[in-house]
């Protein structure tokens, strides 16, 4: 059954197997139906009450008037009834969540589903008050029809009705909240207000909109120091908000729905955080223009250097409302008696970055999703991942120690499996056994990264996958688009089912990035760069008639520079789309850089120009911080073919994707890991014709990966495309 549980201090708390001792005794309460247990990881000595989350799916078919909750602390087991949040007209029918304020040494929670009600008040009257929370009243001749109330002066155990400030134990856990406006009117109301009318009395204000312009402000220190705790703000108004001295800041407006709360996760990269601390926090909007609801993180930098915070706003759905991005940088501490305020040194003027406002598409977000937030520090990566299918949903948390050579060792074991294959003359054995190997690697990636809920909830809904985004503040390094389904145990996947995710229509869309649906090509700005290498063993034949597809199709002129000045030159200056079509590489430095191999290229007589790597793009086009997400920007295709020879150390993290999205492009298409040249050649055929015809980019992609799947070499699932899947190209 779909559902979670969530201790707001420690986590997700631990499912128990049925069959275990604890369970088993939920299990054996007469008139009850067994719906699942779970144990929580002990609370501070210093806590007197545990907060909990009893989360249900939309998909869950409950009544909650006859759900109990079954508790087993120090002193005992007892059972409390689950009362609604709200009343609706389908309560319990879509998902809802249930806040729980328990006893602190409570250690195990089950959910029964009694027969009736009148079988839910007597198992509460047979295990009440070792809990503190009370028994039933003495029960009624016949079951009341409402569900259980526990009588006046019972300690409250749900707070359904309060929206309280919630901050949860890890980032980007988030359940939407129930409507409260959808309650249908008491009985009588059109009566009594065709009384009033005819008494001619004035009627009741009209209620305040729901929906309204709130401001949303991040800042942060522009210098910190190493090792020395610093603050982020961030600040909640329906009116503008002042930026303290000395202070980077972001702001902007989105609309809110002023009846919810807002969440705001804090994702930082290069600065550590307490692991106890909560990174998303919830806020309620303020009644007046004139108050300001606030939360301060406080973060640590490690060591010199740049760092970023990104502020990701919400309310109820995974895409969220905005997107403030920070940065700061760290210095070694002040010798002597130096003054340790480095801010001070900055004067007292605050300076402002950009930040990105959502208007989510209902049609994007009915699309199926995984979320994540990505914590990197010290190459350690802290994964929050959440998945949603319909109204489905699951989420935990995933670390990643030393995430670069967790990725180098990734991209060698996908190597091997090419190199195995490549000598395989027959078509149909070198696909089955490619399919084989790789799926082998894509389910101990998925066991490796995605959190047992999360694949759970894949899993058993793996034939509504279709459309499926990849949502990030910035992860661009794993190759999503290899994981395979995992079946839960006891389960052996038939053909068909152990499906890659690319084959799902995978598109990945970076929080802060421009995602405009209109992608406009004018010819005289489209440009395709197509190296004739002059070392006869690097040369391509399918990268020809890439050539001539754009030069037709597009109008698209073409470029040959010989050095990276040339391609320094194309870049600095306006384009509408750039391919790519030659061979890329990972060099072996320092940090590790990813390639653009030019024409003059020669392994052995390397020479440094004739190269172009993400670092020089880096170099040479500024940042452009947080990008609003309908801003225009060029389409870049990468279509880096197999060079082969050349060595690959480990892959620096980020890369071109990463390098291209942050400088304004609209739409990224790139290669995870060398391919072949006919398959290569064959993606981009479908995908450029399919544009011209006017298919989306996500529809444009399915058909390419198709296309390049005749090859049989597994190069149909390298490519990973960065869009909004519903964008369109149109040459003018």
């Amino acid at each position: 059954m779909d559902v979670t549980v969530v201790d707001a201090g420690a986590g997700p708390a631990t499912r128990v197997p049925a069959g275990e001792a604890d369970a088993a005794a939920a299990a054996s309460i007469d008139g009850a139906g067994f719906l699942g247990c779970w144990r929580f990881a002990t609370a501070p000595p210093d806590a007197p009450t545990r907060v909990v989350e009893i989360r249900f799916g939309a998909t869950v078919d409950l009544d909650l008037g006859l759900v109990g909750v079954w508790l087993l602390g120090t002193a005992g087991p007892g059972i409390v009834p689950v009362l609604e949040i709200a009343r609706t007209d389908d309560a319990g029918r879509l998902g809802r969540t249930v806040r729980l304020h328990l006893p602190a040494e409570i250690e195990v929670l089950a959910l029964l589903r009694f027969d009736s009600a009148r079988a839910l008040e007597r198992a509460w009257e047979r295990l009440p008050g070792s809990l503190g929370l009370g028994a039933a009243p003495e029960a009624a001749p016949e079951p009341p029809a409402p569900p259980v109330v526990p009588p006046a002066g019972t300690p409250p155990v749900m707070r359904g009705a309060e929206r309280a400030r919630r901050a949860g134990p890890v980032f980007g856990i988030d359940e939407p909240e129930p409507d409260a406006a959808a309650a249908p009117p008491a009985d009588g109301a059109d009566h009594e207000e065709a009384e009033r009318a005819e008494r001619a009395e004035p009627a009741e204000p009209a209620a305040e909109p729901r929906r309204v312009r709130a401001h949303l402000h991040g800042e942060m220190p522009e210098t910190v120091i190493v090792d020395e705790p610093f603050p982020v703000r961030f600040s909640l108004s329906l009116g503008p908000i002042a930026t303290a001295p000395g202070f980077t800041h972001a702001t902007t407006t989105a609309v809110v729905d002023r009846s919810r709360q807002v969440s705001v996760t804090i994702v930082p990269r290069e600065f550590r955080m307490d692991p106890g601390r909560p990174r998303t926090v919830r806020l309620d909007l303020p009644e007046s223009d004139d108050d300001v609801e606030r939360h301060e993180f406080t973060l640590v930098a490690p060591a010199p250097g740049t760092g970023e915070v990104v502020l990701i706003v919400r309310q109820g759905a995974d895409l969220p409302l905005a997107t403030l991005r920070l940065t700061a940088e760290a210095i070694a501490p002040p010798v002597g008696g130096a003054e340790r305020d480095a801010n001070a040194e900055r004067g007292a003027s605050a300076r402002r970055v950009a930040a990105a406002v959502t208007d989510p598409d209902p049609d994007l977000l009915a699309l199926p999703t995984i979320r994540i937030d990505e914590e990197f520090v010290d190459g350690d990566s802290l994964l929050s991942i959440r998945a949603t299918v319909g109204g489905a949903s699951a989420s935990g948390t995933s670390p990643l120690t030393g995430k670069a050579a967790y990725i180098a060792r990734l991209y060698r074991r996908i190597d091997g499996i090419r190199a195995n294959i490549r000598g395989i003359q027959d078509t149909g054995r070198r696909a089955a056994t490619a399919e084989r190997e790789l799926g082998r690697l894509g389910r101990s990636v998925a066991t490796d990264l995605l959190p047992a809920d999360v694949l759970d909830l894949l899993w058993r809904h793996r034939d509504e996958l279709d459309g499926l985004m990849v949502q990030t503040t910035g992860e661009v390094d794993i190759p999503w688009e290899i994981v395979q389904l995992v079946p839960p145990l006891g389960h052996v996947a038939e053909d068909g089912e152990g499906r890659f995710l690319s084959r799902f229509g995978l598109t990945r869309w970076v929080y802060g990035t421009a995602h405009p649906t209109d992608l406009p090509v004018r010819t005289a700005h489209a440009h395709v760069i197509c190296p004739a290498y002059k070392v006869e063993k690097f040369r391509l034949q399918a990268t020809a008639e890439e050539r001539d597809l754009l030069e037709s199709r597009l109008q698209a002129s073409l470029i040959s520079p010989d050095d990276a000045t040339a391609v320094r030159t194309l870049l600095t200056n306006e384009y509408d789309l750039l391919h790519f079509a030659g061979h890329g590489h990972w060099a072996q430095s320092d940090p590790p850089t990813q390639e653009l191999v030019l024409s003059e290229f020669d392994d052995e007589h390397p020479g440094p120009d004739w190269r172009y790597s993400d670092g020089d793009l880096r170099t040479d086009v500024p940042d452009r911080g947080t990008i609003p997400e309908d801003a225009g920007g060029p389409i870049v295709f990468l279509n880096a073919c197999d060079l082969g020879r050349l060595p690959s150390g480990e892959r620096s993290l980020g890369g071109f994707p990463e390098a291209f999205l942050r400088r304004g492009a609209a739409a990224f298409i790139g290669c995870s890991w060398s391919v072949g040249d006919d398959a290569a050649g064959s993606f981009v055929r479908a995908f450029y014709v399919a544009l011209v015809k006017g298919a989306t980019l996500a529809e444009a992609t399915r058909g390419a990966r198709r296309a390049a799947a005749s090859a049989a070499d597994l190069s149909d699932l390298a490519f990973a495309v960065y869009a909004h899947p519903r964008a369109r190209m149109h040459l003018i």
